[in-house]
């Protein structure tokens, strides 16, 4: 199956509601190809250029920066593709050490190019490969089922959000380092119960947010007591997320 048109691609990515830079080299003709996959590549960045636009060229067909940004750079074959090989090739801007989390936004605008692609080219998620950013830590194997789960959508309709499990009483006595503690913020934030920039380190912050949640809920007592318990965690509605969690 050749490729969809540039403009094609722009469409669908900018229906996905993604932070989109497109270069001028992007609408440059190029040859005919017939890519058969996607491979997710980590790429380092200048400290003064955060966006990752010193990584790109035609070496990537796309770059996507530490904040979720995607610079689409070249719509043919990336010059620096194997003998053989025919894969689109995303760079994801990262500082090559493992220890380091790669951030939600970034995690998400990963996940939705590769879902656009691979539902204009009618692939499946083992389309999405990526075993150098699997090594620096990437959570290939939820990136893959995150981007199943938006194929198996219905045409024309969006499904509702998937909700984060509870983790459980020992995850959060654990004070993990996980981009689930982030969304959770966000959602206290939303609820009018947090009023700090959430991140991902589980904090005392945390807990006195969620135990105002937990009294919007009703409990008093020992029962607010700012560790999430099942009930008042499924009422919050934590969205779904990528988990890269990092334990003390």
């Amino acid at each position: 199956m050749t490729a969809p048109s540039p403009e094609e691609i722009v469409t669908a990515l900018r229906g996905a509601r993604l932070d989109l830079a497109v270069f001028a080299t992007w609408h440059t003709p190029t040859p005919a190809w017939a890519p058969s996959g996607i491979v997710l590549e980590p790429t380092a960045n200048s400290d003064s250029d955060p966006a990752g636009r010193c990584c790109t060229g035609p070496a990537w067909n796309a770059v996507v920066s530490r904040s979720g940004t995607v610079i689409l750079t070249t719509a043919g074959p990336p010059h620096t593709r194997a003998v053989g090989q025919e894969s689109y090739r995303v760079a994801a801007v990262h500082p090559g050490l493992r220890t380091v989390q790669w951030p939600p936004d970034q995690l998400d605008a990963l996940t939705h190019i590769s879902e656009t692609l691979c539902r204009a080219h009618g692939w499946g998620p083992e389309r999405i490969a990526g075993p150098a950013a699997e090594r620096l830590g990437l959570p290939l194997d939820a990136l893959r089922e995150r981007v199943k789960q938006l194929l198996d959508g219905s045409e024309g309709h969006t499904p509702t959000p998937a909700r984060e499990p509870y983790p459980g009483a020992l995850w959060f006595r654990s004070y993990p380092l996980s981009p689930v503690v982030t969304t959770m913020g966000r959602r206290l934030a939303e609820e009018g119960c947090a009023d700090y920039p959430p991140g991902p380190q589980w904090a005392p912050a945390d807990r006195h947010a969620y135990a105002r949640w937990q009294r919007h809920q009703g409990l008093t007592g020992p029962a607010a007591d700012g560790w999430p318990d099942p009930t008042t965690w499924d009422a919050l509605n934590v969205p779904a997320t990528i988990r890269t969690d990092v334990h003390p």
